[in-house]
């Protein structure tokens, strides 16, 4: 009997102590979710973010490619695009069909709720923004209007992920400059004479709108030997005559292509509208459409690295011959997105056309 009791007093114990593990266990996990950190936003705020951020919403189109780079796609959970405007995006990265489309003209702050983000990255000047911080979600705002700003947003977006995301966008910007080294150490040769004027517009040309300085296309037209045609514009998406399209009269003219993949039909406008016949980039067939991958090249994402060189080899051929743009473009890829591009998703992607 007392053999029995010893043995039923044995048991209770471990049943205790197993208990009390768990719930220990529970406890200490439940302490590691309340966990927070304090970060500085691009406005200079300081956001309180979890320790641990698990679901993101990307309420700027842009950014889906910084988030990317740092390895979180799983984590984003509501974002600003949708497989029409970015198809390349939603074929390398299939798991976002699965994050609700908003922030356009169906956003709703409700459904946004629903889907319990641990934060959210807007745009500085997004007239949503205020909506957002209002909701209780932590927000974070990025601006990018230059190269640096680029760099800084990655380092942000890489501190709010937490974990690899650190060192993933560490190494990006390592990369970013790397190549920006290596462009500059031949066009800073280049005097300041021979540098053509290079224009860039929006899509098609009715309306003209340009991308003026104090932009990243700026920075980039800058950094591959250019001279930005559109001096006197401040900023980007502005809205120019012909007439002043035409004093300026550029050498070269590259048109984005506002996220619709293969939208080529400003160059024939171009070519085949004789208010443009005598400007020198239709004169010397010098009309360019923009490369189209994640986001577009020519502004405000990661693929920023790309474009320099792309535009290095378009604008300088001669310069950059050993310069392989499809091959970069397939290292960058693999590299930064795990995904093996072929020769002609990367030409396609070159091409600004969609996927097949």
């Amino acid at each position: 009997m007392k053999k029995i009791l010893s043995l039923i007093l044995i048991a209770s114990l471990t049943i205790s102590l197993v208990a009390c593990g768990k719930s220990s266990e529970s406890t200490l996990s439940s302490q590691e979710t309340e966990k927070t950190k304090t970060i500085t936003d691009f406005s200079g705020r300081n956001v309180e973010i979890p320790e641990k951020v698990t679901k993101v919403a990307t309420a700027w189109d842009d950014f889906n490619a910084a988030v990317l780079v740092c390895g979180a796609s799983d984590k984003i959970v509501a974002t600003a695009n949708i497989p029409g405007a970015a198809p390349w995006l939603y074929k390398v990265f299939p798991s976002l069909n699965n994050a609700l489309a908003t922030f356009g003209g169906n956003f709703n702050i409700e459904d946004i709720m629903k889907n319990k983000p641990d934060l959210i990255y807007v745009y500085q000047s997004s007239g949503i923004k205020q909506k957002l911080i209002d909701s209780g979600i932590p927000t974070v705002e990025i601006k990018v209007m230059s190269f640096n700003d680029l760099k800084q947003c990655m380092t942000i977006t890489g501190e709010t992920l937490g974990g690899d995301a650190v060192k993933r966008a560490a190494e990006f910007n390592e990369y970013f400059d790397d190549k920006i080294k290596m462009i500059t150490n031949v066009t800073s040769k280049i005097p300041a004479d021979q540098k053509p004027k290079v224009l860039h517009l929006q899509g098609t040309v009715s309306p003209i709108v340009c991308d003026g300085t104090n932009s990243t296309i700026d920075d980039w037209i800058t950094t591959v030997g250019g001279a930005n045609a559109a001096q006197g514009v401040d900023g980007t998406v502005k809205e120019v005559s012909m007439e002043q399209v035409i004093k300026w009269n550029p050498d070269i003219i590259v048109l984005g292509t506002n996220g619709d993949n293969g939208i080529h039909t400003g160059v024939d406008q171009i070519y085949n509208d004789p208010k443009w016949k005598d400007i020198n980039a239709v004169k010397n067939h010098r009309v360019y459409v923009n490369p189209n991958g994640m986001y577009m090249w020519d502004r405000n994402c990661p693929e920023e690295a790309l474009q320099i060189q792309w535009a290095a080899k378009t604008f300088w051929p001669d310069l950059f011959k050993d310069l392989d743009v499809v091959k970069e473009t397939k290292d960058f890829y693999k590299k930064f997105f795990n995904y093996n591009l072929t020769d002609d998703d990367a030409q396609r992607i070159i091409n600004s056309e969609p996927p097949k």
